[in-house]
């Protein structure tokens, strides 16, 4: 019979042939590469009351080395694990070498079948062939360390690396390491998603992502705990609806509705008008969540074989629940109809037992801590945020990092001072915005009565293009210089406006050059009026771009040549007057 040679990171743990924990990490110790243990690992059968079988797995370590430095780095040990396989035998979802062993990092298997997936056009090509053509491939292995998607949890991502060729390839050689960021199950199969053929009979080397595996066991069990802490009869005692492993942050949804609506309800003192959980509730939870985190609570996994088996069990401790108030059924959100074994239930000590297929820690204390965030409200569910784990500690350090480049900038304000020094700032901001206004209708108020001195005082009444650009202030100061000169009778004025696209807060005398700005023209008694001076404005200002509306012509482009426009805007005045004097 051919054995499978997996290359993993072992624990020496004895477990009892009913459950298996999930191995703690262990990185690879290069000075023991030359002196691998070897570990077998047996699937055992158990048969307790009601004939329910456990599939089991227990692990036998040799004996460490016996030199001093050996002995230190002896729980660090780099293994082979050798497994006696049928030549096309296929690993099922929820015995997965990912599944037995969470902490696997590393797997050799063997390609079963290879297939094309599916077709993507290029971006300029309608059909799906041709050189564009993006192709992926189903690859099926007779095991897997990538974990499919599945129990709300993401599929991990790695690579494959073909390192040996089954009789039908001739020769193959080691070629370069295939990204993988698509894993998922069909039925009781692994499927990866391959960017590139692979032969079958292949043998790979799969290698996982690891942080990526990490931050997802931490996020998962964490939920687990989360869920079951606010399940319980002395908080909320409220099932999770749904949940989702998401960044930055993830989420347990539940449905507060009942509490809400009942004021004698026990819990209902717990939900504010707002319908979100209070804040003593969200600390309690919280506090719960970190003790159990604190007291290392042990991890556990049971797999049953199938259906019938885990039915069988669930029914046993629903009755036993009835009858004695002793253990609990399995918490569960439903198995896909599709999944017909084995059935994983994820234990957490005495706290919780729930179906579920993904990775997990070994022990909550691999979480760290866990911190409960913001909540979402749609409708009568509450979305509780949370997050744990290092992604905790990245949260953590960015903050303090942003205290400490924040301080300066808040005139050295202490960090716990930082929301009362932004709401007085933000009220002088909007304080100061508003005189800011005042000041600007002003501006624009002595500017109009300037332009209808001057246009009052002059004998013709045909007319007259009026340029006014002004850098410090935007289109409201324009807009009220328009209104006043309406409001005079002097809708003949046709103004021509710009300003800087960034507005500036220097002296405004002297306009920059070479700035992007733009430009508004309004007024004129005819359309010919106005259209002369944008059309002027246009063979001018090198770029101008807009068009024109009920309200008059705005674009945008160059204001370097703005002394220039001004210069043959005067000019085409001066001509018409003379012309109409003539």
């Amino acid at each position: 019979m051919p054995v499978s040679h997996t290359s993993c990171v072992s624990h020496p743990l004895r477990l009892p042939p009913h459950s298996f924990a999930l191995s703690p990490s262990l990185p690879l110790c290069p000075a023991l590469l030359s002196r691998h243990h070897h570990t077998h690992i047996h699937r055992h059968t158990h048969a307790p009351p009601l004939a329910l079988r456990y599939l089991a797995y227990s692990a036998e370590v040799a004996d460490p080395p016996s030199d001093d430095t050996h002995r230190r780095e002896d729980t660090h040990t780099h293994t082979h694990i050798h497994t006696s396989v049928m030549a096309a035998a296929i690993v099922r979802v929820g015995e997965l070498a990912c599944q037995r062993n969470s902490f696997l990092r590393e797997l050799t298997a063997t390609v079963v079948s290879c297939e094309p997936a599916k077709v993507v056009a290029a971006k300029k090509t309608k059909t799906p062939t041709g050189d564009g053509a993006v192709v992926a491939y189903d690859v099926v292995l007779t095991d897997s360390v990538l974990f499919p998607e599945g129990g709300g949890q993401p599929c991990d991502h790695g690579t494959l690396r073909v390192v040996a060729a089954g009789d039908d390839v001739d020769g193959a050689a080691a070629v370069a390491p295939l990204a993988i960021t698509g894993v998922r199950r069909v039925g009781d199969t692994c499927v990866l998603t391959s960017p590139a053929p692979l032969p079958v009979g292949a043998v790979v080397h799969q290698a996982v992502d690891w942080p990526r595996r990490m931050d997802h066991m931490q996020h998962h069990t964490g939920q687990h705990l989360l869920s079951a802490v606010v399940e319980r009869p002395d908080t909320l005692h409220l099932p999770t609806l749904s949940w989702s492993l998401t960044h930055p942050y993830c989420f347990i949804q539940v449905d507060v509705s009942a509490y809400a609506s009942d004021a004698a309800s026990p819990y209902h003192a717990h939900i504010t008008k707002e319908k979100k959980i209070s804040d003593d509730m969200v600390a309690k939870i919280e506090a719960m969540c970190n003790d159990a985190i604190s007291h290392s609570t042990a991890v556990r996994c049971d797999v049953f074989d199938n259906r019938e088996v885990y039915q069988a069990e669930q029914e046993r401790r629903q009755r036993a629940a009835s009858a004695d108030g002793g253990e609990e059924a399995f918490r569960s959100r439903g198995i896909p109809e599709d999944v017909t074994g084995p059935i994983r239930v994820i234990s957490l000590d005495a706290l919780d037992s729930c179906t579920c297929c993904g990775t997990h820690l070994q022990t909550l204390a691999e979480l760290q801590a866990m911190y409960l965030l913001h909540q979402d409200v749609k409708g009568t569910t509450v979305k509780l945020h949370f997050i744990t784990g290092e992604r905790a500690a990245q949260l953590l350090h960015g903050m303090y990092q942003r205290e400490r480049q924040l301080m300066p900038e808040l005139g050295g304000s202490r960090p716990e001072d930082f929301v009362s020094v932004v709401q007085r700032r933000s009220k002088d901001a909007t304080d100061l915005e508003k005189l800011v206004k005042r000041w600007t209708l002003e501006l624009a108020a002595t500017e109009a009565q300037r332009i209808i001195a001057a246009v009052t005082s002059a004998s013709t009444t045909a007319a007259v293009t009026v340029p006014l650009r002004r850098d410090d202030v935007e289109i409201e100061y324009f807009n009220e210089v328009r209104a006043l000169l309406d409001a005079a009778g002097l809708r003949r004025v046709v103004l021509v406006s710009a300003w800087a696209a960034e507005r500036s807060v220097s002296a405004t005398l002297t306009s920059a050059k070479d700035v992007a700005g733009q430009v508004f023209i309004t007024g004129g008694e005819a359309p010919a009026d106005m259209e002369r001076a944008v059309q002027l404005a246009k063979d001018t200002l090198e770029g101008l771009k807009g068009g024109s509306s009920k309200f008059g012509f705005r674009g945008k482009g160059s204001l370097r040549e703005w002394d220039t426009l001004v210069t043959r805007l005067t000019a085409t005045d001066a001509a018409a007057a003379s012309k109409s004097g003539a």
